[in-house]
């Protein structure tokens, strides 16, 4: 390691330099207190330093004291020079910061345990302000990802509204209306800002976990022109698509956070111009792979490859990246939990990752994800249930938001259904025990003024014993999950839907 000797006497700085770097130490000389104290204000100054009392210009406890001032100076291990052990040089080097002391002359086997001692100890600290710092950054994410679900809530409300008005003008107009593609560019764009909003809460790890059947090479495609904008312009994005891929079962928005924390790792590994390469394949494993792998299953998968030319990694690096909090960054430049998270995404969805790395040469992500096995592995269900979407039933919607309240009302009462309207959930109660007939479904806000979507409906239970229930939100997984709100089994439907979606998922409901 590297240290620093302050010690004037030139023939005393020659031993103890000597003796340092026989063992194997970096030594950095230096004549009096002034000259150490500039030395110890440099950036790269070292950590551990062993400092004469007695020094021309300024004494060793003036030193120990100015680093001691410093920002981080507690990171630094200060050990004393005293003469012969003398008590009273020991007591005011220690009272003034030092850390220990070495007494003249010096006995080797004295002088290494100090330095083993103050090599432990500077490592300990070190280590212990590398977690702050990543407390301090994950907590600041979570600031973050906080803010980011208020504003997902506001703004998800207000699609939800958009897209909803845009779908009904839709239905009510005629096919050869001039204005079909313009009101098609608006719904567009509101899906669009929707996706946005989901890709950002991915970035915090804040949103809804809603498992789809998808094709992965759309999601992959819809995610590119972000993943471009992400990594610069220096970097070549290539896009490399396999065929005849098989459907795999995963929230989209878990690709997306994949995608982007690989992205962002393989960007920072490449110094200056470089080439992301994003592929897709289809993979089986047979049993005799499988028992050489331990951790693989049998079983056919879809392979999403990335790969990059950065600067790679060491074995050591490679068994430790998925641990939360390891980084090989800078302190300061990342929180260690973008791989861990990948980790955790990769492992929920029963898939697998493998890495492959060596110095200088690249890293690559292989990531396989299970083919999903439902009966038909049809992607498009909705389009199955076109026919039936429609329905008679009585529906108490409950809605805070006036807008989304009308909205969501004529599009429930284009499919069909008779809707209660309610703006509150005392307006909601008072409805429902004034409604003389009976009511199928109670499709309610999560959080909302007065009461929330969960005590709303216990109340309307007490009422109507057999009514069905669906709750919905523009908030984040976490808001809601706090609600008990995403519990297995409960229906939840994610704001903003499309008309197709609700109408789906209303009947999905009220067939159960």
């Amino acid at each position: 390691m590297r240290i620093l000797i302050a010690e004037d006497d030139d023939i005393s700085r020659a031993t103890l330099s000597a003796l340092l770097k026989r063992n194997g130490h970096e030594v950095v000389e230096t004549a009096s207190g002034a000259e150490a104290w500039e030395e110890l204000q440099k950036a790269d100054a070292p950590r551990l330093a062993i400092i004469d009392l007695m020094m021309p210009e300024m004494d060793g406890l003036e030193v120990v004291r100015r680093v001691r001032a410093l920002e981080g100076g507690k990171t630094f291990y200060l050990i004393i020079l005293t003469a012969m052990d003398e008590a009273h040089d020991i007591i005011i080097g220690l009272d003034a910061g030092a850390d220990d002391y070495l007494p003249k002359p010096y006995n080797t086997g004295i002088l290494g345990a100090r330095i083993n001692v103050g090599r432990r100890m500077i490592e300990m600290q070190e280590q212990e302000a590398l977690h702050q710092l990543q407390l301090n950054q994950a907590q600041k994410m979570e600031s973050v990802g906080r803010l980011a679900g208020g504003v997902a809530h506001d703004f998800n409300n207000k699609l939800a509204v958009i897209i909803g008005y845009v779908e009904l003008i839709l239905l009510k107009m005629a096919a050869d209306s001039p204005f079909i593609d313009n009101l098609k560019e608006i719904r567009k764009a509101a899906e669009s800002s929707a996706d946005l909003t989901r890709q950002l809460l991915a970035f915090a790890r804040k949103q809804a976990v809603t498992p789809k059947v998808l094709e992965l090479n759309e999601t992959v495609a819809g995610m590119l022109n972000m993943l471009r904008r992400l990594i610069g312009e220096d970097i070549d994005l290539s896009w490399q698509p396999g065929t005849d891929l098989l459907q795999i079962k995963m929230d989209p928005s878990q690709i997306d956070q994949i995608l982007a924390n690989l992205c962002v790792n393989a960007r920072d590994a490449i110094n200056g111009v470089g080439r992301i390469t994003i592929g897709t394949e289809a993979a089986t494993f047979d049993s005799e792979y499988c028992d050489l792998n331990a951790e693989f299953i049998p079983g056919d998968y879809v392979l999403l490859v990335v790969s990059d030319t950065g600067c790679g990694m060491d074995t050591e690096t490679q068994t430790n990246i998925f641990e939360p909090f390891f980084t090989t960054k800078k302190v300061g430049q990342g929180t260690g939990l973008g791989l861990a998270s990948v980790y955790g995404a990769v492992k929920q969805n029963n898939g697998f990752i493998k890495v492959y790395s060596e110095l200088g040469h690249g890293t690559t992500f292989r990531i396989y994800l299970p083919r999903y096995q439902g009966k038909d592995g049809d992607i498009h269900r909705e389009d199955r249930l076109q026919s039936i979407v429609r329905g008679s039933e009585t529906i108490l919607l409950v809605e805070d938001d006036a807008a989304i309240l009308a909205v969501t009302t004529m599009l429930l009462e284009d499919f069909g259904y008779r809707v209660l309207a309610a703006n509150t959930p005392g307006e909601a109660i008072q409805l429902a025990r004034e409604h003389s007939g009976e009511i199928n479904l109670l499709m309610t806000d999560v959080i909302m003024p007065e009461m929330n979507g969960r005590d709303l409906a216990r109340n309307m239970l007490a009422i109507y014993p057999g009514m069905k229930r669906l709750f919905m939100s523009g908030y984040t997984a976490d808001i809601i999950a706090s609600q008990g709100m995403l519990d297995a089994g409960v229906n939840f439907i994610q704001k903003p839907f499309a008309m197709q979606t609700l109408a789906v998922k209303v009947r999905e409901v009220l067939d159960k």
